[in-house]
Protein backbone atom coordinates (compact mmCIF):
# COMPACT_ATOMS: atom_id res chain seq x y z
CA UNK A 1 0.00 0.00 0.00
CA UNK A 2 2.72 2.44 0.93
CA UNK A 3 4.57 1.66 -2.29
CA UNK A 4 1.54 2.38 -4.49
CA UNK A 5 0.94 5.73 -2.82
CA UNK A 6 4.57 6.81 -3.44
CA UNK A 7 4.36 5.64 -7.04
CA UNK A 8 1.18 7.66 -7.72
CA UNK A 9 2.73 10.74 -6.10
CA UNK A 10 5.81 10.35 -8.28
CA UNK A 11 3.62 10.03 -11.44
CA UNK A 12 1.72 13.18 -10.49
CA UNK A 13 4.99 15.11 -10.05
CA UNK A 14 6.30 13.74 -13.36
CA UNK A 15 3.08 14.79 -15.12
CA UNK A 16 3.37 18.32 -13.70
CA UNK A 17 7.01 18.53 -14.82
CA UNK A 18 6.11 17.28 -18.28
CA UNK A 19 3.26 19.80 -18.69
CA UNK A 20 5.59 22.60 -17.53
CA UNK A 21 8.19 21.46 -20.06
CA UNK A 22 5.54 21.42 -22.81
CA UNK A 23 4.43 24.93 -21.88
CA UNK A 24 8.01 26.16 -21.97
CA UNK A 25 8.69 24.39 -25.26
CA UNK A 26 5.55 25.79 -26.91
CA UNK A 27 6.23 29.26 -25.48
CA UNK A 28 2.78 29.23 -23.93
CA UNK A 29 2.07 31.92 -21.42
CA UNK A 30 -0.94 31.97 -19.16
CA UNK A 31 -3.89 33.65 -20.84
CA UNK A 32 -4.45 37.03 -19.17
CA UNK A 33 -7.92 38.17 -18.11
CA UNK A 34 -9.27 40.87 -20.40
CA UNK A 35 -11.71 43.65 -19.64
CA UNK A 36 -15.02 43.84 -21.53
CA UNK A 37 -13.70 46.92 -23.38
CA UNK A 38 -10.61 45.01 -24.51
CA UNK A 39 -12.83 42.17 -25.68
CA UNK A 40 -15.03 44.60 -27.62
CA UNK A 41 -11.98 46.17 -29.28
CA UNK A 42 -10.54 42.83 -30.40
CA UNK A 43 -13.92 41.60 -31.71
CA UNK A 44 -14.35 44.94 -33.50
CA UNK A 45 -10.99 44.29 -35.18
CA UNK A 46 -12.34 40.94 -36.37
CA UNK A 47 -15.39 42.70 -37.80
CA UNK A 48 -13.27 45.37 -39.50
CA UNK A 49 -11.01 42.72 -41.01
CA UNK A 50 -14.18 40.90 -42.20
CA UNK A 51 -12.96 37.61 -40.72
CA UNK A 52 -15.17 34.57 -40.97
CA UNK A 53 -16.34 33.06 -37.70
CA UNK A 54 -13.64 30.38 -37.84
CA UNK A 55 -10.86 32.83 -38.71
CA UNK A 56 -12.06 35.28 -36.06
CA UNK A 57 -12.00 32.62 -33.34
CA UNK A 58 -8.51 31.54 -34.46
CA UNK A 59 -7.35 35.17 -34.41
CA UNK A 60 -8.79 35.70 -30.93
CA UNK A 61 -6.99 32.59 -29.70
CA UNK A 62 -3.74 33.79 -31.29
CA UNK A 63 -4.15 37.14 -29.53
CA UNK A 64 -4.60 35.27 -26.20
CA UNK A 65 -8.33 36.01 -25.83
CA UNK A 66 -10.39 33.13 -24.45
CA UNK A 67 -13.57 33.90 -26.35
CA UNK A 68 -15.77 31.11 -27.64
CA UNK A 69 -18.38 31.18 -30.37
CA UNK A 70 -21.29 32.19 -28.11
CA UNK A 71 -19.34 34.96 -26.37
CA UNK A 72 -18.05 36.18 -29.76
CA UNK A 73 -21.61 36.64 -31.03
CA UNK A 74 -22.73 38.26 -27.76
CA UNK A 75 -19.94 40.83 -28.07
CA UNK A 76 -20.79 41.42 -31.75
CA UNK A 77 -24.40 42.10 -30.72
CA UNK A 78 -23.28 44.54 -28.02
CA UNK A 79 -21.10 46.37 -30.56
CA UNK A 80 -24.00 46.55 -33.00
CA UNK A 81 -26.37 47.84 -30.31
CA UNK A 82 -23.91 50.55 -29.24
CA UNK A 83 -23.11 51.65 -32.81
CA UNK A 84 -25.17 54.84 -32.98
CA UNK A 85 -24.09 55.91 -29.50
CA UNK A 86 -20.45 55.41 -30.55
CA UNK A 87 -20.95 57.57 -33.65
CA UNK A 88 -22.50 60.30 -31.53
CA UNK A 89 -19.67 60.13 -28.98
CA UNK A 90 -16.99 60.18 -31.68
CA UNK A 91 -18.56 63.24 -33.27
CA UNK A 92 -18.61 65.07 -29.94
CA UNK A 93 -15.22 63.94 -28.60
CA UNK A 94 -13.16 64.32 -31.74
CA UNK A 95 -14.46 67.72 -32.77
CA UNK A 96 -15.82 66.24 -36.00
CA UNK A 97 -18.23 69.13 -36.50
CA UNK A 98 -15.46 71.70 -36.04
CA UNK A 99 -13.24 69.84 -38.47
CA UNK A 100 -16.02 69.59 -41.02
CA UNK A 101 -16.81 73.30 -40.73
CA UNK A 102 -13.10 74.03 -41.18
CA UNK A 103 -13.14 72.15 -44.48
CA UNK A 104 -16.13 74.16 -45.69
CA UNK A 105 -14.46 77.43 -44.66
CA UNK A 106 -11.32 76.40 -46.55
CA UNK A 107 -13.27 75.64 -49.74
CA UNK A 108 -15.08 78.98 -49.49
CA UNK A 109 -11.75 80.81 -49.08
CA UNK A 110 -10.27 78.95 -52.05
CA UNK A 111 -13.33 79.82 -54.14
CA UNK A 112 -13.04 83.53 -53.26
CA UNK A 113 -9.34 83.49 -54.16
CA UNK A 114 -10.06 81.80 -57.50
CA UNK A 115 -12.61 84.52 -58.33
CA UNK A 116 -10.10 87.24 -57.40
CA UNK A 117 -7.51 85.61 -59.66
CA UNK A 118 -10.06 85.26 -62.45
CA UNK A 119 -10.96 88.95 -62.37
CA UNK A 120 -7.29 89.99 -62.13
CA UNK A 121 -6.25 87.84 -65.12
CA UNK A 122 -6.36 89.18 -68.66
CA UNK A 123 -5.16 86.12 -70.65
CA UNK A 124 -8.05 84.03 -71.97
CA UNK A 125 -6.39 80.62 -71.50
CA UNK A 126 -5.48 81.35 -67.89
CA UNK A 127 -9.01 82.63 -67.22
CA UNK A 128 -10.34 79.35 -68.64
CA UNK A 129 -8.08 77.30 -66.32
CA UNK A 130 -9.19 79.37 -63.34
CA UNK A 131 -12.83 78.73 -64.26
CA UNK A 132 -12.06 74.98 -64.22
CA UNK A 133 -10.61 75.37 -60.71
CA UNK A 134 -13.71 77.34 -59.68
CA UNK A 135 -15.91 74.59 -61.06
CA UNK A 136 -14.00 71.87 -59.16
CA UNK A 137 -13.96 73.84 -55.93
CA UNK A 138 -17.68 74.54 -56.22
CA UNK A 139 -18.30 70.82 -56.63
CA UNK A 140 -16.24 70.06 -53.49
CA UNK A 141 -18.07 72.77 -51.56
CA UNK A 142 -21.45 71.44 -52.69
CA UNK A 143 -20.47 67.93 -51.58
CA UNK A 144 -19.29 69.25 -48.20
CA UNK A 145 -22.59 71.09 -47.74
CA UNK A 146 -24.52 67.93 -48.69
CA UNK A 147 -22.48 65.99 -46.12
CA UNK A 148 -23.34 68.66 -43.54
CA UNK A 149 -27.03 68.13 -44.16
CA UNK A 150 -26.56 64.36 -43.87
CA UNK A 151 -24.65 64.80 -40.60
CA UNK A 152 -27.45 66.98 -39.22
CA UNK A 153 -30.08 64.38 -40.20
CA UNK A 154 -27.99 61.57 -38.70
CA UNK A 155 -27.43 63.47 -35.46
CA UNK A 156 -31.17 64.13 -35.17
CA UNK A 157 -31.88 60.41 -35.71
CA UNK A 158 -29.25 59.45 -33.13
CA UNK A 159 -30.63 61.92 -30.57
CA UNK A 160 -34.13 60.57 -31.17
CA UNK A 161 -33.00 56.92 -30.83
CA UNK A 162 -30.91 57.66 -27.75
CA UNK A 163 -33.84 59.57 -26.25
CA UNK A 164 -36.17 56.65 -27.06
CA UNK A 165 -33.74 54.18 -25.46
CA UNK A 166 -33.50 56.32 -22.31
CA UNK A 167 -37.30 56.51 -22.05
CA UNK A 168 -37.75 52.72 -22.31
Amino acid sequence: MGKTNKTSQKKTKDTKKTSKKRSIIKNELPVPKHTPDEEKKIVLKCIIMKLSETDALKYLHTMKFKIGKTKFYEIKQIINNERKQRIHNLALENGFADSHLGVIDTYETILEEHWRNYHAESAGLKKSRILNFISETTLYLTNANDETMEIIRTQEEIKKEIGDEVKT
